[in-house]
């Protein structure tokens, strides 16, 4: 792959990002993300970008607001129980997420 991303990296990358999506409110920081993958945060964040075009925290955040957006549709769960399951800390930060812009 270009940009020195070898295909295993790329593989324990994607990994990485599928097992933060898998539990959003786990809250892993970018370090446990490279340290699950093996290498070190500044590494990791470059391959990251290079392989979804986002950082690691932007992705994570867009995911647990798809994940919450999906569910404040298509369920009675409350807001504050999405939000918390989502990994949001209150009601409030929640809030503020979805009314930022995406970057």
């Amino acid at each position: 792959m270009a940009g020195g991303v070898t295909l295993e990296l790329s593989r324990r990358i994607v990994d990485a990002a599928l097992a933060a999506e898998r539990d959003p409110s786990s809250n892993l920081s970018v370090e446990d993300l490279a340290d699950y993958v093996g290498v070190s945060d500044k590494h990791f964040q470059r391959c990251f970008r290079q392989i979804f075009d986002e950082t690691p925290k932007s992705y994570v955040r867009r995911i647990r607001l798809q994940r919450s957006a999906y569910f404040l549709k298509w369920s009675d769960v409350p807001v504050i129980q999405v939000a918390m399951q989502a990994g949001f800390r209150t009601h409030a930060v929640f809030t503020r997420a979805f009314a930022q812009p995406t970057r």
